[in-house]
This record gives C-alpha cells, structure tokens and sequence, in this order.
C-alpha cells in the first residue's frame, strides 16, 4: 500500500472511531428532543441528500431577502413533513446560514 492509501486509511478511521479531534462523537447516539423531552425531528433529516444541496445552492445564489423567504418556504414544506410524522420540528422557525437551530 502507498503511503497515500495508508494516510486516506488512518483518517478515515480516525473520522469514523473518533471525529477527527472535534470533541463530538461520530455518530450520534441519541436522537434530538423538544423542550418537553419528547422526540423531535430535525429539519435535515426530513430532506434527501439530493434535497439539501439544492437548497443550499438556491440560498447561496439569492440576496438576503430572497434567501430569508427561501428559508421560510422551506421550514413550512419541513413542518408539514414532520406533522405527517406526528413529530414536532426542533427549534422554532428556519435557523440562518451556518447558524444554530433558533431556540425554543
């Protein structure tokens, strides 16, 4: 194996076993939970990969008005996602660029 192959290896382990450094597990072992400790879904997981980054891509191309209506119309299509779920959306209204999801 080349030294390449062996250094893409550790750092995948790495990422896997560890999460490179970041303090954060790799995978999340619980799910989210609503301010009353019930279950709650987030917005990302309600959105295919595909979904996403088309999202992405629209807000990052829009001025801010544009980004903030895009932004709404999308946290609107999430809640009624969720509702259909029976499950409530974490946070309150569509979280900014980057940003954490807006308290409850």
């Amino acid at each position: 194996m080349t030294l390449r192959g062996r250094i893409f290896g550790a750092l995948a382990t790495a990422a896997l076993v560890g999460g490179l450094g970041t303090g954060a597990p790799a995978l999340a072992a619980d799910p989210p939970q609503a301010p009353g400790g019930e279950s709650c879904l987030r917005g990302r997981d309600l959105m295919t990969a595909d979904e996403r980054e088309a999202h992405r891509a629209k807000v990052a191309a829009a001025t801010p008005e544009e980004q903030a209506k895009l932004r709404a119309a999308n946290h609107a299509e999430l809640e009624r996602r969720a509702a259909a779920k029976k499950l409530p959306l974490c946070g309150k209204g569509p979280a900014g660029p980057g940003g954490p999801p807006a308290a409850p």
